[in-house]
Order: C-alpha cells, then structure tokens, then sequence
C-alpha cells in the first residue's frame, strides 16, 4: 500500500519548485495534509 502522506509530500514538494509565488496554494495543501494526518491518527489510535 502507497502512504498517502509520501506522495501529498511529493506534489507539494513539485508544486513549490513550479511556482514560488502560490503561497496561499500551498498553505491550503498543508492545512489539508494536518486535517488528513489527524484522521489518520485518529484511525490508528
């Protein structure tokens, strides 16, 4: 099984070398990503 978690890395990580300039973009990415990780937490608990 893929870890989700990896591959959200990997897009943020290409999309912050695509355009510099998209921060609100990224901070959505992030504040999804925390969202995701808790549930995750909150699954394996």
């Amino acid at each position: 099984m893929v870890n989700p978690i990896k591959l959200m890395l990997c897009d943020l990580e290409t999309k912050s070398a695509e355009s510099k300039n998209e921060d609100r973009d990224t901070e959505q990415i992030i504040r999804k990503m925390e969202i995701i990780i808790e549930e995750l937490l909150q699954g394996h608990g």
